[in-house]
């Protein structure tokens, strides 16, 4: 039987994901650690760590993550932890509950 390895646990923690510019993503993403989006993502991202959508990103539908940071748009609904930095009109359905 496989041990789990701990190790490798905190690398996918640590590890971030990119959708680069150009990119279009039609479906949900989800990672343990980190995601960074300079494309478009038509779906619901979940990251345990941080989404961060850069100038040029956007994301069509509804965020889940501990820090957020929106520098491009979210029609959807943005529900962080911690939200560190949104540009202005950045968001165009709403902020959910932030602890």
């Amino acid at each position: 039987m496989a041990k789990e390895n701990p190790v490798g646990q905190a690398a996918h923690e640590n590890a971030i994901s990119i959708i680069g510019p150009g990119m279009r993503v039609i479906g949900d993403c989800e990672t343990e650690g980190t995601i960074r989006i300079e494309g478009v993502v038509q779906g619901t991202v979940r990251a345990a760590k941080a989404v961060v959508i850069g100038k040029d990103g956007a994301v069509e539908g509804d965020v889940f993550t501990q820090d957020a940071v929106i520098g491009g748009r979210v029609v959807g609904i943005v529900d962080p932890r911690v939200l560190v930095a949104r540009a202005r009109e950045a968001i165009e359905r709403g902020l959910g509950p932030i602890d």
